[in-house]
């Protein structure tokens, strides 16, 4: 690590690389407001945007001469996403990705995405989990996630948008309880920077790597999670970790097998080693269209219960379907099955349940601000604004969308009427120091340490908890995360990088751990099995977290149900 610090200063500074960060630095750069964006790895190329299935929005109301359901509307979308997140979303956050996220397809389609369309122009829709009717599906981006992403990023360098990439952002700076930049590393180089900023957008992504057996990427290590903590911004709902499916083939865990959705709204079905289709038995009704959470926890009890292996059964997907077959050649569970000498037209696919992101993160007003002035979030980093609740319905992609754009929007206002304050001398050499601090000869392996941390997550925050379970998880997370100060060997920057991964990552498990002990019942993807009952007496409530006197301090806020336009059934308003 090099001694010298290369002193930056601009504007508005985006944390993170994917959509919800390029959206939100896009969105920023109206002159004179000057952005700079800053990630771990390549922009537009890293995190979970370029490989989460399709790229498209997945989550817009369609007007009928554009292809939209003529039955469909507002207020059905947001009983579809209120209902399927079991009445803990932000239902004021529900409503704008609703009404915005149409303007921000057309938006993308203005910065070169194409997405697929009829012979008579109109988008092609499909009904999928949880929705009432059918709407554009999460695979109509041609060339799939990673083309668009590629374009949003040559979207970003046009508009002459300040990049840095490789680099990981350690700590960020306060001045009068305002934000005023960071400090980061070159995870290849060494180098150090201290960046001055009018404002700051976390937008870097969850904590994937958090779980032993992650759906799409597992790079993400919670450094938006850990970053707002340690600021003193309040964070919630991080006891809802959201398990989608992953792959196994001959006992090799296959990651990335994105495109399920499309997958069941053209007929694939999932059967259990006796070769039943068993989802009638947990949602007679609605079988694999069904919600997220119980798909997870139906293949994960048919696993359990000695039924297993579950099977992704394609054999039934109409053969008139043929751009399924031929769009999804290289990508998702088509490309994987074939890479082993499977057919997906013949032959099935092994599941298990695998983490695909969080649905918690740190607290946004509808303007992407969290509780510090001047720090804003989007996207993963901000629990996608708390639009889904306890489960997701729809698309992240189109809520990294909406809240990207607006954070990116405010945040450049804030900094135009805010002067930018100047970076204290004495808080950049102490975090040099701290960094300088970690460099040592001898100790554990980091990323060893980082395969005990993800066994804890495996065995206390998968998709059967229990109150013993999550307390004793939480505890050797805690312990594991201040031992790991003095005890982890770094030689060299990627064992330095490692080792800061590896404290964020115990700090994310312990922050979901103790949140979900806290939560005595069970609500979309937390299942408790000593709570296993929705309770709305007594938990219809977020679960908040936020650092105070070096501890983590919980807390419980009611939802504000009662100015919802949806409330559970049956609630009454106490007197």
């Amino acid at each position: 690590m090099t001694d010298t610090i290369t002193n930056l200063c601009t504007d508005v500074l985006v944390v993170g690389g994917g959509m919800a960060a390029c959206t939100a630095a896009i969105a920023a750069r109206k002159p004179p407001v000057e952005v700079l964006i800053i990630d771990k790895g390549r922009i537009g190329f890293s995190g979970t945007s370029p490989r989460c299935g399709g790229g498209g929005t997945g989550w817009v109301l369609l007007p009928p001469e554009f292809g939209g359901d003529p039955r469909d509307s507002h207020d059905v979308m947001l009983a579809d996403c209120v209902k399927g997140g079991e009445y803990l979303n932000v239902q004021e956050h529900t409503e704008i990705l609703n009404v915005e996220s149409l303007e921000r397809l057309l938006e993308t389609e203005v910065l070169g995405v194409h997405y697929h369309r009829t012979p008579e122009g109109k988008y092609p829709i499909a009904r999928t989990m949880a929705f009432s009717y059918p709407r554009p599906p999460s695979s109509n981006a041609i060339g799939g996630s990673q083309v668009v992403m590629k374009t949003i990023r040559e979207a970003v360098l046009s508009r002459r948008i300040s990049t840095l990439e490789h680099v990981m952002v350690t700590r960020l700076f306060l001045e009068n309880n305002r934000i005023a930049g960071d400090f980061g590393i070159n995870v290849r180089t060494g180098d150090l920077y201290s960046i001055s900023a009018g404002a700051v957008i976390l937008a870097s992504g969850s904590a994937t790597g958090l779980y032993k057996y992650p759906t799409c990427v597992n790079e993400l290590t919670g450094d938006s999670y850990a970053l707002a903590f340690e600021a003193g911004a309040s964070l919630m709902n991080m006891e809802f970790l959201q398990f989608s499916i992953t792959g196994m083939i001959d006992g090799v865990h296959v990651r990335d097998i994105g495109g399920i959705k499309p997958m069941i709204a053209n007929g694939v079905r999932w059967v259990n080693a006796r070769g039943e289709a068993f989802m009638s038995r947990y949602d007679p009704a609605r079988a694999e269209f069904t919600d997220w959470w119980r798909n997870i926890y139906a293949i994960s009890k048919e696993n359990q219960e000695g039924r297993g292996p579950v099977y992704l059964d394609m054999s039934k997907v109409a053969e008139r379907v043929k751009d399924l077959w031929e769009d999804n050649t290289t990508q998702g569970p088509y490309a994987a099955m074939q890479l082993h000498g499977l057919s997906p037209r013949r032959d099935r696919l092994a599941l298990i349940p695998g983490l695909h992101t969080f649905l918690g993160g740190m607290i946004i007003n509808s303007n992407g601000e969290s509780s510090i002035p001047g720090l804003y979030g989007a996207g993963e980093a901000a629990g996608q604004a708390g639009v889904f609740g306890a489960d997701r319905v729809g698309s992240g992609i189109g809520a990294a969308q909406v809240f990207g754009h607006r954070a990116g929007k405010y945040a450049a206002a804030f900094a135009l009427q805010c002067n930018r304050p100047a970076l204290r001398a004495a808080a950049v050499k102490e975090e040099k120091k701290r960094l300088h601090s970690l460099l040592r000869k001898h100790g554990e392996d980091p990323f060893a340490v980082e395969r005990i941390i993800k066994e804890i997550a495996l065995q206390s925050l998968g998709i059967c908890r229990t109150g013993p379970a999550l307390e004793k998880g939480a505890n050797e997370l805690l312990n594991l995360r201040t031992e790991s100060q003095n005890s982890i060997r770094a030689l060299d920057t990627p064992e330095l990088v490692k080792a800061l991964e590896v404290q964020n990552l115990a700090l994310t498990g312990e922050m979901s751990a103790r949140a979900a002990r806290m939560r005595e019942e069970s609500r979309g993807q937390h299942r408790r099995e000593d709570y296993p009952g929705t309770d709305n007496e007594n938990w219809l409530k977020w679960i908040t977290i936020a650092k105070s006197q070096d501890e983590m301090r919980l807390g419980a806020v009611p939802v504000p149900i009662g100015k919802y336009k949806l409330k559970p059934e049956g609630w009454r308003e106490k007197t």
